[in-house]
């Protein structure tokens, strides 16, 4: 198994970061660059807008703090695109009302400030290995399906993307999701069959 300082290509990835930090976001477009991908970034939610349809990323690294409005804005616009097969929340400051916003979006993964390279790099490559075809979840759905029926898809994709994460690995998706080894196998079991 590869270590967290090999590469896996991200060739042709165009990866849009939209972080007002600009350390930040130079530390994430070498990353990046490193990994075989090609970064633009943003320190706006405007700026994001333009990019989106100038750059056409495949995947959006996003942070929900900007100095223009929120991350949340940018997500929405972004999944309208074509090209956005995924979308990375990279934040430390998301409100709750945010939150569960984002989480009825497709994104692909939420990762909390400080990160590390690791779990971006396992979220790129969710992003563009396994891009869902889920967008907005709209609310007329949400009454439509029940709140049981909701919390059931949220659930199937966070253990998909922990999954994932952890290349199939029981004990570190057991450690991702903060359950024990049984039950990740009941849930392979489950989901997989």
């Amino acid at each position: 198994m590869p270590d967290e300082r090999t590469p896996r290509p991200l060739q042709p990835a165009r990866v849009l970061v939209v972080e007002d930090d600009n350390l930040v976001q130079r530390a994430l477009g070498r990353v990046i660059v490193a990994w075989g991908g090609s970064t633009k970034y943003a320190g706006s939610v405007a700026v994001a807008r333009k990019l989106l349809r100038g750059f056409q990323p495949h995947v959006v690294l996003l942070d929900v703090r900007l100095p223009d409005g929120s991350g949340v804005e940018v997500a929405y616009e972004a999944l309208a695109t074509r090209s956005v097969r995924g979308i990375i929340v990279v934040s430390g400051q998301a409100t709750a009302p945010e939150a569960f916003e984002l989480g009825t979006l497709h994104i692909t993964a939420y990762l909390e400030k400080p990160t590390n390279n690791k779990d971006i790099r396992a979220a790129l490559i969710a992003a563009m290995v396994e891009p869902s075809p889920m967008g907005p979840l709209p609310l007329a759905s949400l009454k439509a399906r029940g709140m049981r029926a909701l919390v059931e898809q949220v659930r199937v994709q966070a253990f998909n993307s922990a999954y994932l994460q952890a290349e199939g690995c029981i004990a570190e998706t057991a450690r991702l999701l903060g359950v024990s080894r049984q039950a990740v196998q009941r849930m392979v079991k489950q989901y997989f069959g």
